[in-house]
């Protein structure tokens, strides 16, 4: 759910994914492997979505009931304006091509990676009316004015596989 893109250099050429800083998973099974038996500490958390063509509500509760994200999206024909990206074709190419993932261990210094395959790659922008997030709205992780949301994408019923990939020590 929240993700920063990142680039880094592996000693050979410079390679994109993105950062992780939480996994969460509304699969005990997930909660309890994750880390484990497959790459990425996954923490329990309760999904409460309502999907339709037209509207997604999505609120993403904790152990103790509190909100972590809370959010509407509608479909939109394009990006907003205020975008990083030119266009719904670059910012998916951008994605797409970083569609590795790095997340922490707790009191660790190593990164677990997983791997996003997805044979038929296809995003659809999202107008996003309402947006909270209980990590990117902490003042003291991220002081007023320091970041922004740029956009989302959705990919929706598209068949896709994760892979385990090396560990990086940070």
């Amino acid at each position: 759910m929240h993700r920063f893109a990142v680039e880094w250099d592996n000693g050979h050429d410079s390679k994109e994914g993105v950062f992780v800083p939480r996994r969460d998973d509304d699969s005990r099974l997930n909660s309890l492997a994750g880390g484990r038996i497959f790459p990425g500490v996954h923490h329990l958390s309760r999904f409460e979505v309502e999907d339709q063509q037209d509207l997604v509500e999505m609120v993403v509760r904790d152990g103790k009931d509190s909100p972590l994200i809370d959010l509407e999206v509608h479909p939109a024909n394009e990006l907003p304006d205020t975008s990083i990206f030119s266009s719904l074709a670059e910012s998916s190419d951008f994605f797409e091509a970083g569609c590795i993932g790095y997340s922490a261990r707790p009191d660790s210094c190593l990164l677990d990676g997983l791997l996003l395959k997805v044979p038929d790659w296809k995003a659809s922008a999202l107008s996003v009316p309402k947006i909270r997030s209980r990590y990117f709205d902490n003042l003291e992780l991220f002081p007023a004015g320091s970041i922004t949301f740029d956009h989302a994408i959705l990919m929706r019923d598209i068949p896709h596989e994760w892979h385990s990939e090396p560990q990086i020590q940070t």
